[in-house]
């Protein structure tokens, strides 16, 4: 049997992975983990609990232009 080659998708958007991606899939991680452990497929000492910090991300402050421009036009 000949291993199949895996070619990267053209139709990718972005062309790195998100923060938010990589704190998805260690959260599922941890759940798998957990349910092995639960379940006694695995030593209880392989739990998994810590993440990496991950910088969350923020976007920029509303100017004050910007912020007048969005309260005027609210109707309240």
């Amino acid at each position: 049997m000949k291993p199949i080659e895996a070619k990267p998708s053209d139709e990718r958007t972005a062309p790195f992975i998100r923060d938010s991606t990589i704190r998805f899939e260690l959260s599922n991680f941890g759940a798998v983990m957990n349910y092995a452990i639960k379940k006694r497929y695995v030593p209880a000492r392989q739990h998994f609990d810590e993440r990496p910090k991950i910088k969350t991300m923020r976007r920029d402050e509303f100017t004050l232009e910007e912020y007048r421009k969005l309260h005027t036009q609210v109707d309240w």
